[in-house]
């Protein structure tokens, strides 16, 4: 069967037989009568108003001047030649100088543009044009027809919109180039079209090209916000394929195209967008796919964002219910990202993406699938809504479908189910009111999520065995697992258990279980803490206020019993083992801490009982008190802090103790005034300010009526002792590792009497000569009317005893006069082993007590 002809230009075919018509008439009538009778003939045939102007006529040839179609001149022809044979009947050319058109933009008309009165005409025309031919007869050759200048006006809701162009056509091709232009050049289409029309001749081609100025109206048309800078460039090159084949799948039409922006800012963009994307187009029976499409975009969704796009999309069918598929990588390649409360610094990602989209009437549902494991880094991430930023974060995302998103939209709104599958992942997280920081590492996470139009969004978060420091506080936790789920009310719900946590050598590893809830900024929370193998128990209750970072956190720490020989502090806080040692007796805390960003305040209860041991060189028996502690770090406490000891050796054996002082920044110790009894008199201690950081603590002991025999009783001299009273100052040196008193003076402040058993002195001394033997005999009743006692101490606990003595012994000599110079060692750390037994703890003190462990 022999293939149907030409059928370009029907309708303009038509149109020269009538115009034939017209000359015919020339030829035996007057030029006059036919511009009377042409317009009346034309107007019959066609159907619309026409003006017609004759300028000539003859055998050969014809000028129109004007052809005029609409009483609204929707059609204005002007300049037209024509050129026949007269023999055969065949118009050989045409020549148009110029074709103008109105037209307005109309949704109801299935072109979209109406031409006013002449829609009828132009019905019938596409009509005639589609109307099957004779496939066996033989087309009429085509006339050579050029058009010098085609100007359109087309009204429309962007504006007024112009466009001009040209056209040939001939037997051999068809040759056209068109362009519209928006008013002051905000918007401009370019066509160029090149069509062979001779059997196996080269297939035909185009070039598009169209540049759209952020000013022009046109965005408004197309249904986007108006945007506020730079431009957009298309630019296509159309053709056909070489040899076309039979079957659905093969292309009726080729395209090169590509997409340029240029300092393009939009509303819905957070920086202005620069880049190039392209690719190839294959159009066919009712598809089109969009192959290698390759593209790199800077800015747009951040500043100095770089990124890179590759891929292929399938569109079939393009009517009816449509349906696209695609596989896209997007590589970002750094810069930032600032999407609706996230904000990224310095992102880097790469995520190979797997697209199935399907519209149906007026519902679209898309599927996007990780195909392949993705990855995401970047310096910072900013979470606003969370009022928390992600630090350094390193993201893997597991492919193989294992993570998707299904979407679907219509005309009730929008509905999303997605699931989120991440393989091994590390970041920080940082409130955005402090200065806390967390850093976390886990090995695998999964996070479902559904969202839908009217509603909250709802997901659920599960972790295991993640990782977590917090480095300012020397915390770290191991084996995380974390449930996170959000439900339809925005109510946040969280269960954490972890099998180690740990202050980075700091304390004994404890196990941990937490339940957390967070609705819109506040957040409250349950934590329970259980020493590994060691009997500590903290509880911690709290609210959080997340967008200023402040809150309360209830603490209660169990009972801990300490025991000489077992259970000691540096088995749950290793640190401790420098400074504490041989301890025994009870320690518990309770009170609430508060926090506003980095600043703590708290009203903590720390509570000792019969506490016993070494604290740094120095020995403490039966202390009790209830701390009052109103910072927790730097450690600090309320003033007129009060602790009741038994027993204290600060380079005296000192009982019945009661200090008073206040803890500031964990650095410095202000002691008040405190008062001891000391061997049956009284001493009192001087307001000092202890500093923790400073090599050695001075302080400075005042004595007032130590009992001289109980002085002797302490010092463990065997066989002297004494009546009578001493006062005076003692100088103490506290050094980590002992107590020195350097030079003490103490003096009698009445007569009174030494008696030095002979019998119990060293043998040494009994077998010495004459002039001790004397002395011996002297001692043995002095009535001293002066004594003065120098002390030393050095940090081995030795001490040294310088007595100074003046006065008689009834006995020797008849009370003849005499003054000794005595010498005693012995050791105070050895001293009141017993008679403690009578000890009692103040009542105030024990009351404190009593509130918080009855």
């Amino acid at each position: 069967m022999r293939p149907k002809r030409r059928r370009i230009v029907p309708a303009i075919l038509r149109l020269v037989l009538v115009l034939l018509v017209a000359v015919g008439l020339a030829v035996f009538f007057r030029l006059e009568l036919v511009n009377r009778a042409g317009p009346w003939l034309l107007t019959r045939e066609l159907g619309v108003p026409v003006d017609l102007g004759v300028a000539q006529v003859d055998w050969r040839a014809s000028h129109i001047d004007r052809l005029i179609l609409g009483a609204q001149r929707d059609l204005v022809v002007e300049d037209i030649g024509l050129a026949y044979d007269p023999l055969s009947g065949r118009l050989e050319s045409v020549e148009i100088g110029r074709i103008a058109l109105l037209a307005r933009y109309d949704r109801s008309r299935e072109t979209g543009i109406s031409l006013g009165e002449l829609d009828p005409l132009v019905d019938r025309l596409r009509a005639f044009a589609s109307a099957p031919g004779d496939a066996d007869g033989e087309a009429a050759p085509l006339p050579n027809i050029l058009i010098k200048s085609i100007e359109i006006g087309l009204s429309s809701p962007a504006g007024f919109i112009t466009g001009s162009g040209q056209a040939n056509l001939n037997a051999q091709a068809v040759i056209a180039q068109f362009t519209l232009r928006e008013q002051q050049d905000f918007a401009q289409l370019d066509i160029s079209l090149a069509a062979p029309l001779t059997p196996g001749g080269k297939p035909p081609i185009g070039d598009l090209t169209l540049n759209l100025d952020a000013r022009s109206a046109l965005w408004s048309l197309l249904g986007q916000a108006q945007p506020t800078a730079g431009n957009v460039k298309i630019e296509a090159h159309l053709r056909m394929p070489e040899k076309p084949a039979a079957g659905e799948a093969v292309p009726l039409a080729l395209a090169d195209w590509s997409l340029t922006a240029q300092g393009f800012a939009h509303p819905g963009l957070a920086a202005p967008l620069d880049g190039e994307l392209s690719g190839m187009a294959s159009y066919g029976d009712g598809w089109l796919t969009l192959d290698k499409i390759a593209g790199d975009v800077r800015g747009g969704l951040g500043t100095e964002l770089a990124a890179k796009l590759s891929g292929d999309l399938r569109l079939a069918p393009l009517s009816g219910d449509q349906s696209a598929q695609g596989d896209l990588d997007l590589m970002i390649e750094g810069g930032n990202i600032e999407l609706p409360a996230v904000k990224l610094t310095r992102a880097k990602a790469s995520l190979p993406l797997v697209i199935a989209a399907q519209r149906e009437a007026a519902r679209t549902v898309i599927d996007i699938t990780i195909g392949k494991n993705a990855s995401l880094v970047a310096d910072r991430v900013d979470l606003t809504a969370a009022a928390m930023s992600l630090t350094k974060p390193v993201f893997s995302v597991q492919g193989d479908d294992a993570t998707k998103l299904h979407a679907e939209l219509d005309q009730d709104g929008f509905a999303t189910d997605f699931t989120l599958a991440m393989g091994k992942s590390t970041f920080g997280v940082e409130p955005m009111a402090s200065g806390e920081r967390l850093l976390i590492a886990m090995p695998e996470a999964k996070l479902n999520g559904h969202y839908a139009t009217g509603s909250s969004l709802t997901y659920a978060l599960d972790v295991k065995g993640a990782q977590v420091a917090a480095p300012l506080r020397g915390l770290t936790l191991g084996q995380v697992a974390l449930a996170l789920t959000q439900d339809d009310k925005g109510i946040l719900a969280a269960k954490m258990k972890t099998g180690a946590l740990a202050g980075l050598g700091a304390f004994t590893p404890v196990a941990a279980e937490a339940d957390a809830t967070l609705q819109g900024d506040m957040a409250s929370f349950k934590a329970h803490f259980k020493g590994d193998g060691q009997p500590l128990d903290l509880s911690a209750n709290g609210k959080v206020d997340l967008t200023k970072f402040s809150g309360t956190v209830d603490l209660k720490l169990a009972p801990i019993d300490f025991v000489d020989g077992g259970l000691q502090p540096y088995n749950l806080f290793p640190a401790a083992r420098d400074y504490l040692d041989n301890v025994s007796g009870r320690v518990e805390l309770e009170g609430p801490v508060a926090f506003n960003g980095a600043a703590l305040t708290s009203d903590l209860k720390f509570a000792l009982k019969n506490f016993s041991g070494k604290v740094g060189p120095v020995q403490l028996t039966n202390v009790n008190s209830v701390l009052e502690i109103d910072r927790p770090w730097p450690l600090s406490t309320k003033p007129d802090q009060a602790v009741a000891v038994e027993l204290a050796d600060i380079g005296l054996p000192l009982t019945n103790a009661l200090f008073r002082f206040k803890v500031s920044d964990g650095k410095r110790l202000d002691l008040a005034e405190s008062r001891l009894d000391m061997a049956g008199g009284k001493v009192t201690l001087d307001p000092a300010t202890l500093s923790f950081d400073a090599p050695a603590q001075n302080l400075l002991l005042k004595v007032d009526g130590i009992s001289v025999g109980e002085l002797f009783d302490t010092l463990g001299i065997a066989g002297l002792t004494g009546e009578g009273a001493i006062s005076g100052a003692v100088p103490v040196t506290i050094f980590p590792g002992g107590i020195a008193i350097p030079d003490a003076k103490l003096a009698a402040t009445a007569p009174g009497v030494l008696r030095y058993d002979r019998a119990q002195a060293p043998l040494a001394l009994q077998s010495a000569g004459e002039s001790v033997a004397m002395a011996l005999e002297a001692l043995s009743d002095f009535h001293y009317e002066k004594l003065i006692l120098d002390l030393t101490r050095n940090l081995t606990g030795d001490v040294v005893l310088g007595l100074h003595i003046a006065g008689r012994n009834p006995s020797f000599y008849d009370g003849y006069p005499v003054e000794f110079n005595l010498s005693v060692e012995g050791r105070l750390d050895q001293a009141l082993k017993e008679g403690l037994a009578g000890y009692k703890v103040p009542d105030m003190i024990q009351q404190q007590l009593e509130k918080i462990s009855p």
